[in-house]
């Protein structure tokens, strides 16, 4: 990377006095500077070329009335000579029949269109019928889009009902009147709020047993769910994981369980006596039955099991919250 090169006081009364006469290219070449950088110093020193030397042959070309190109430049208010003669769309080779027109379908949705008065089911139970075709505008949104192509179809029960009736009045809904949906006629139609109908699909309006019933399965469930994700902390809590597996290795390793060991050499470290029982304690050992050995590693191992509990409770925590999310 090139040091950076600072601005002297001669070199800015230089650049003052070439500046607006002389070609800044020939300018920045003469005080050894980058011509970004001779520009950008020039517009800090407030600089800028005279009426002479913009009217020269050394500023622009385009500048010039007599040079050759100004016979073919655009002049204002001019109409262009193709003006016209290009439809919209207007493609050279084969591109134009492969251009999509207003209103055109293929491919797949030439397969799945279906025609204007096609009937079928909804999700809920309503006979649809298609009343248009409607197209969303260039620059839509999703959402509007969604909401256009969804008006394409309405329940057959509306239709009929508007074309006896005229419009349905905002804040209004219209309801069977024996409850079956498919039975669409005139007489079985009635109008009522959004609010009766709220009260009239109310749990309370039920027979006397599925009120009680309901709110028992719901509670019944609650319960069941609270008792596997309780079960699942607890079936993980139990499991150690690998990391506390290998330091229980490590600590029965150190503390006598080693292969070829054998039980009179174990319970004779535990008193603090030599691996063979002689009578040798060891440079940190305990001479009693209950030294500080075997109290240490039980500390030690009852730690090392509250921090795996600790954990593995967490992670089961984050389960269930990851569950629950995806739910």
């Amino acid at each position: 990377m090139k040091p950076r090169k600072y601005w002297t006081a001669t070199e800015d009364a230089q650049l003052t006095a070439l500046y607006p006469c002389t070609p800044t290219a020939k300018v920045a070449v003469k005080l050894g500077h980058s011509l970004s950088a001779t520009y950008q110093r020039a517009y800090k020193l407030g600089l800028a070329k005279n009426a002479e030397y913009l009217t020269s042959p050394e500023a622009c070309r385009l500048r010039r009335g007599d040079n050759v190109g100004a016979q073919y430049r655009f002049k204002k208010g001019q109409t262009p000579p193709n003006k016209g003669l290009r439809r919209p769309g207007w493609a050279p080779g084969r591109m134009a029949e492969t251009q999509f027109r207003k209103g055109e379908r293929r491919g797949v949705a030439v397969r799945l269109y279906k025609p204007i008065g096609t009937e079928r089911m909804s999700k809920d139970g309503y006979l649809e019928r298609k009343v248009c075709d409607a197209l969303p505008p260039a620059g839509a949104s999703r959402l509007e889009s969604a909401r256009i192509i969804a008006r394409r179809w309405r329940a057959v029960h509306l239709v009929v009902w508007e074309a006896a009736h005229g419009p349905l009045p905002p804040g209004h809904a219209i309801a069977f009147r024996n409850g079956d949906r498919s039975d669409i006629r005139l007489d079985n139609l009635e109008i009522i709020t959004r609010a009766d109908l709220m009260r009239r699909n109310t749990l309370h309006n039920l027979p006397a047993p599925l009120p009680q019933t309901i709110l028992l399965l719901g509670a019944l469930n609650r319960k069941i769910n609270r008792k596997i994700r309780n079960e699942e902390q607890d079936r993980g809590s139990q499991e150690p994981p690998v990391r506390d597996a290998r330091g229980a290795l490590g600590r029965e390793e150190s503390d006598g369980h080693r292969a070829g060991e054998g039980d009179r050499g174990r319970r004779a470290r535990d008193r603090g006596l030599g691996e063979s029982g002689s009578g040798i304690p060891h440079r940190n050992g305990s001479t009693g039955r209950d030294g500080i050995h075997r109290a240490a590693r039980g500390a030690r191992i009852t730690a090392s099991a509250r921090r795996s509990k600790r954990t593995h409770a967490l992670l089961a925590s984050a389960r269930v919250k990851k569950r629950r999310a995806a739910a």
